[in-house]
């Protein structure tokens, strides 16, 4: 056994005695033990990491599961305006082109024409800007053709009467069209 060591104590003024109890320190005894106490808390460490990326990827999820839930919330609550919107735009666009490309304008009148066909005398109604562009195209679908401005119609709008049935190529028409396919679409979806 090692000696006793006397020491003077700063803090009471009185002697303090130290003493070794195991004896010479065994140096390879210390280094495995903190070899082991290392493992240990590496092994703790490893685990409780294993533990927190657990919880953490089942908290993800939940709330990936939770945001997707709210978005479709969000899409279910805003499509209408949504389709109002891209049916306004598109509204915009159709008389905007129409009214500098009458090349639509006349196909519209061609695809009425035929799908009326022999439906008797046939008159071809459209806003005056369109008139001249309508009748370059009636002269020569015949007689029992006329073209009349109507001031009731938008730049773009084209309505063919015939004796029993209708034409109607207004592009607001279209646009119904249009909606009650979105419409259909979304009860088809839901």
């Amino acid at each position: 056994m090692s000696p006793k060591i006397l020491k003077q104590s700063k803090i009471t003024g009185g002697s303090v005695r130290y003493e070794s109890k195991s004896g010479p320190r065994d140096e390879r005894r210390t280094e495995e033990q903190r070899a082991e106490r290392d493992r240990v808390v590496a092994e703790v460490r490893n685990e409780l990491a294993a533990e927190n990326a657990a919880i953490l990827a089942s908290e993800r999820q939940k709330m990936a599961v939770q945001f997707q839930a709210e978005l479709d919330k969000f899409y279910a609550r805003c499509e209408p305006e949504i389709a109002q919107l891209i049916l306004s735009i598109a509204a915009r666009v159709c008389h905007q082109e129409l009214t500098v490309n009458r090349e639509g304008i006349i196909n519209w009148v061609r695809e009425g024409l035929s799908v009326l066909g022999d439906d008797g005398p046939l008159i071809v109604r459209v806003h005056h800007d369109d008139a001249a562009a309508v009748r370059g195209l009636t002269d020569t679908a015949g007689t029992g053709v006329k073209v009349q401005s109507d001031a009731g119609l938008t730049p773009g709008d084209v309505m063919i009467d015939g004796e029993k049935e209708q034409f109607d190529a207004r592009v607001s028409t279209r646009l119904e069209e249009v909606d009650r396919a979105f419409r259909r679409m979304a009860d088809e979806g839901t």
